[in-house]
């Protein structure tokens, strides 16, 4: 008499979708990839990416709200750039990539310095 295997583990189901942070947790590996691309974009088309991203993907809360993060940074740093010559720029772009880092991840972003324009 042999005895059954052991049941599977358990599935860890869906991501949660809102923390007590105050902040959205992506849902799926879709919200991340799509938030990453609003936070990745800010480098090749600059306020253009998160914002076609905040319009088209009005269903998730998460790619709303790093969209916008995104986006608020992006035109912060557009404005610095006029003034500082361009200097900003490259101190964006490393910051671009730590909230792409971030949101690959699964974790919301917030840029250590932002104006939120764009609630």
């Amino acid at each position: 008499m042999t005895t059954p295997p052991p049941p599977p583990p358990p599935s860890p189901g869906p991501m949660p979708e809102y923390s007590g942070d105050g902040l959205y947790r992506p849902t799926s590996d879709d919200d991340k990839n799509i938030a990453l691309i609003a936070h990745v974009g800010n480098v090749v088309a600059g306020v253009i990416a998160p914002l076609i991203v905040m319009l088209i993907k009005k269903d998730s809360p998460f790619i709303q709200q790093e969209s916008k993060e995104a986006l608020n940074f992006s035109i912060l740093m557009f404005l610095l750039s006029i003034v500082t010559c361009g200097i900003a720029w490259f101190v964006a772009i490393v910051f671009f990539i730590i909230a792409a880092i971030k949101v690959s991840e699964g974790q919301p972003y917030r840029y250590p310095f932002n104006v939120r324009l764009i609630k």
